[in-house]
């Protein structure tokens, strides 16, 4: 069981056992109309205020004894005897008995409701999960959208080895928080994902995987989600962007990672992010060692083409003026990114989204998205990265840094006059 669980069950118990605690010889007599049934009760109290667990559960049924008893009598001495056998942690015993006062004549809707929830959380923490899960089942055809509920049904099916079943119960629990705008519970969405690995179904893994960063943006989330979907069948130039989302979250690690992110971004014509994929790996160490002397080599090489870089940009900028595609805007503004000169790349790249005509439009946005993200526009980066087609290979990076967004500290920028889409 979770620590959630034990703690929402914990907590509904107690609350049980203070109300009851709570009242009074007075008001035990008053409860019920049989004046001998009321003198054992309050007898019984008596007992279980002084720990005497047996002598209370005695006196108890000396009171179920009582000849003509009516159904809200019979009630009150149920309740009464649940008590006592929760105090002695007796929750198999107090479970069966909270099930069978659940179908108590004199009990309200309510009441009934509340005892099979009560039956199921002592089933749970008794480690009967097949009981526990078929009460919350039947808690559920009353109350189908109750959290708790569904929570013990999910953890209960999970705990007996029904991992189908729990899949379903914890997905909808997961499904009616986010429909109200709230954030489902860390433990929640964990025991969703182990369910998903004990059913061996990847698609469902992977998307509880990406529920779990949106929600919790976590390194080692981070981690497995970039993992995931890097995996999937790319182009080159996808896979050379999923890198450099790993720089950018921190997780790159592996020295010929490095080399092909730096090699890429040399190949693209942005030798300064070269220069500092180099600079980082050989600064954290990752390439150290016989291969040391190759990669400062490539970063002598990459500080280098970075002289040649103004020249270069100018000579593209003029080309760009005179072309009709919009081809030679989005490199331009590429570069720039490179150069972390944003209010240049976002005009630039803008530019070359509005003439169209791009080899790779969705590459373009991915880069505009990142300008505006680096500028501090924040919802403007998440509008362009939504604009990604569903059906592109580009859409689960925009997904990606559009998590990076959220993030992010909140706009530092006035808006910008509203323009094309993009």
């Amino acid at each position: 069981m979770t620590v959630a669980a034990r703690t929402s069950v914990q907590a509904t118990i107690a609350a049980f056992v203070l109300c009851w605690a709570a009242m009074t010889s007075t008001a035990a007599e008053q409860a019920v109309t049989n004046k001998e049934v009321a003198k054992y009760l309050t007898e019984a109290k008596d007992l279980a205020g002084g720990k005497r667990w047996d002598a209370a559960w005695t006196a108890l049924e000396k009171a179920e004894r009582v000849p003509d008893s009516d159904p809200y009598t019979r009630d009150k001495i149920g309740e009464y005897k649940t008590y006592v056998l929760t105090q002695q942690h007796k929750d198999a015993e107090a479970a069966a008995l909270f099930e069978q006062l659940a179908k108590s004549a004199a009990a309200s809707v309510d009441q009934r409701n509340d005892r099979l929830k009560k039956a199921s959380q002592l089933y749970m923490r008794a480690k009967q999960y097949d009981k526990s899960a078929r009460v919350a089942e039947t808690a559920l055809e009353k109350q189908p959208n109750d959290p708790a509920l569904l929570e013990l049904a999910g953890q209960s099916r999970y705990l007996a080895g029904d991992f189908r079943g729990a899949a379903a119960r914890i997905a909808q629990l997961v499904s009616a928080t986010e429909r109200k705008g709230a954030r489902p519970q860390e433990a929640t969405l964990q025991l969703l994902l182990n369910s998903y690995y004990q059913l061996k179904d990847r698609q469902q893994i992977a998307h509880t995987w990406d529920m779990l960063l949106r929600h919790y943006p976590k390194p080692e989330y981070w981690r497995n989600v970039l993992e995931l979907k890097a995996a999937q069948p790319h182009s080159e130039r996808v896979d050379y962007y999923y890198l450099a989302l790993k720089f950018d979250v921190g997780m790159l690690d592996k020295p010929a990672d490095y080399e092909a992110l730096a090699l890429g971004a040399i190949d693209l014509g942005m030798p300064e992010d070269a220069v500092r994929v180099l600079q980082s790996g050989l600064g954290k160490g990752i390439l150290a060692g016989e291969r040391e002397p190759r990669f400062r080599r490539m970063l002598a090489h990459a500080q280098a083409e970075t002289a040649k870089s103004p020249d270069e940009v100018k000579d593209l900028a003029q080309q760009a003026q005179r072309a009709s595609s919009g081809q030679l805007d989005a490199t331009i503004g590429r570069i720039y990114l490179s150069q972390r000169m944003y209010d240049r790349a976002i005009a630039a790249l803008r530019k070359g989204i509005q003439k169209g005509t791009l080899d790779h439009l969705d590459q373009a946005r991915i880069d505009l998205g990142v300008a505006y993200l680096r500028s501090g526009e924040t919802q403007r980066a998440r509008a362009t990265f939504a604009a990604v087609k569903p059906d592109s290979e580009w859409r689960g990076l925009a997904e990606l840094w559009s998590l990076r967004s959220n993030e992010a500290a909140p706009d530092t920028k006035p808006p910008r006059e509203p323009t094309q889409r993009l």
